[in-house]
C-alpha cells in the first residue's frame, strides 16, 4: 500500500524512485488546460483540431504566421481549413495563450505569451525581418509613466521600424549615392533655410 504522501498516479521507475521530470506539467499541458477552460466558459469544444493547433503553436518558435501553421499541419497529414486555423488563432488571441502583432499592413504575426517576459520588435521595412530586443532598460520608465498616471498595465508593446543592417548594406554598396538626404527633411529644411 502506498504511503499517505505519495500520490497514486506518480510514476516510478523499477527501483521504486520517481524519474526525473515525473509529474511536471510541461507547457503544452498548461496551455491546453488553460485553453480547454477558457473554451468552456465560452461553451465551447475543445476540438482535435484547435488541440493540434496549439500543438503546433507551441512547437514552432518566433513569430508565427497562419500559413506556417496551415502548412505544419499539413506536413502531420492534419486536414485542417485555413478558416478553422484563423478562428482558432483568435481563441488563443482571446484566451491569453498568444499574442497578435501586425508589424505590416498585410500581414499577422503571433507568438506565445511568455508570463512576465516583455520585449519589444524591430521591424525591417525593405525586407520585412522581425528582430526582438530586450526591454530591461525601458521597462521601469514604461512602469513609472503607468505609475504617475495610476494605470494598471498588463503588458505593453514596442515596436520599432527602420532598416536592418543587412538591407542598410546593401543600400551602401549601390552606387547611386545617400539613400537619404537630410537637406531634403522639412524640419532641416526650416532650421537651416532662414
Amino acid at each position: 500500500m502506498a504511503a499517505a504522501s505519495e500520490s497514486p498516479k506518480t510514476p516510478r521507475d523499477s527501483s521504486g524512485r520517481t524519474p526525473a521530470g515525473a509529474g511536471k506539467v510541461t507547457l503544452l499541458e498548461r496551455m491546453n488546460g488553460r485553453f480547454q477552460e477558457f473554451l468552456a466558459a465560452k461553451g465551447l469544444k475543445f476540438t482535435n483540431e484547435r488541440r493540434t493547433i496549439l500543438d503546433i503553436c507551441t512547437q514552432l518558435s518566433g513569430h508565427i504566421i497562419a500559413e506556417d501553421l496551415l502548412q505544419e499541419a499539413q506536413a502531420h497529414r492534419k486536414r485542417i481549413s485555413k478558416a478553422t486555423v484563423y478562428r482558432a488563432l483568435a481563441l488563443l488571441v482571446e484566451a491569453g495563450i498568444l499574442r497578435e502583432y501586425r508589424f505590416t499592413q498585410n500581414k499577422v504575426y503571433y507568438q506565445l505569451v511568455a508570463p512576465g517576459a516583455s520585449h519589444a520588435h524591430m521591424v525591417c521595412l525593405n525586407c520585412g525581418k522581425i528582430l526582438e530586443f530586450d526591454t530591461e532598460q525601458i521597462d521601469p520608465y514604461v512602469h513609472g509613466a503607468c505609475s504617475a498616471m495610476q494605470f494598471d498595465a498588463r503588458y505593453y508593446q514596442l515596436q520599432v521600424f527602420g532598416v536592418c543592417r543587412e538591407c542598410h548594406r546593401r543600400r551602401e554598396d549601390q552606387t547611386e549615392g545617400p539613400a537619404f538626404d537630410p537637406r531634403s527633411h522639412p524640419v532641416w529644411r526650416r532650421r537651416h533655410l532662414r
